[in-house]
């Protein structure tokens, strides 16, 4: 999963189709990919959660233990989550990362891996789909574009966010970055207000008939404060539609034998 630009909403998508699968019973995994910054634990509102972050496995070379480094981990609505610490911004040698990173794959079902631009080749050979989430503005289309070229052989697909300033529409962004179109997220308050109120970022399951949303994801914790077509089953929606949208596509992928493994 990566954003075609900042402040997209990459992570908090990638952070709603990791619930989304632990929901459907699949032991997922929710992995940072960025060496420094306020970590992913911070927009899960689990920062104060006792756990290892990336800065506590330096020293986790060769065989790592996978169900015990999954123990070990916070838990966020049933998703295990491996996260950077803001207070120890520590860059992870490769070889560390890449052991760790197996021993997160051979145990979980589901490992969404939240990566930022520029590492998307060093990491993009061990996916087996990606995710690149854009807004509907020419710069945006010029970062996906970037990403597209970085995934490779990958196979991937594309997530448009509209924006007040973006005159394209989400189908001219896909064929303009060469990637199917998997969804277009409605930009909602109530995701931005959970995060603010340290809750994460809100997933509805679903609808009941009247239209209201049947569940969420989300602790309560007070702080204070071709290619290119617009596919058919591309979701509008929510942001729990399109993260199960999204999910749904790449257990296809996976499974038609596309993906690399």
């Amino acid at each position: 999963m990566v954003g075609a630009c900042g402040g997209v909403g990459a992570s908090t998508l990638a952070a709603a189709v990791a619930v989304t699968g632990a929901r459907d019973g699949l032991l997922a995994v929710l992995v940072d990919g960025r060496h420094a910054g306020a970590g992913i634990d911070v927009l899960l509102g689990i920062e104060e959660e006792p756990g290892l972050r990336w800065a506590d496995l330096q020293d986790a070379r060769g065989e790592v233990d996978p169900v015990r480094l999954l123990d070990l981990l916070p838990r966020w609505s049933g998703v295990h989550v491996l996260s950077t610490d803001r207070a120890r911004s520590l860059a992870q040698p490769d070889e560390v990362e890449g052991d760790v990173l197996r021993a997160v794959v051979s145990a979980a079902d589901l490992v969404v891996l939240d990566l930022p631009q520029g590492r998307v080749a060093d990491r993009a050979r061990s996916c087996d789909v990606g995710l690149v989430v854009a807004l509907c503005e020419t710069l945006s289309v010029a970062g996906a574009q970037s990403v597209a070229a970085e995934l490779g052989l990958v196979p991937s697909g594309l997530v448009c966010r509209r924006s007040v300033a973006g005159r394209l529409l989400p189908h001219d962004v896909a064929a303009a970055a060469g990637m199917d179109l998997w969804g277009e997220l409605v930009t909602d308050p109530r995701v931005a207000t959970a995060v603010e109120a340290g809750a994460g970022p809100p997933v509805r399951t679903g609808r009941d008939p009247a239209g209201r949303g049947r569940g969420w994801a989300g602790g309560r914790r007070d702080r204070g404060g071709g290619r290119g077509r617009a596919d058919r089953g591309a979701a509008r929606s929510s942001l729990g539609d399109v993260a199960r949208a999204v999910l749904s596509h790449a257990q296809a992928v996976a499974g038609s034998g596309q993906a690399g493994r």
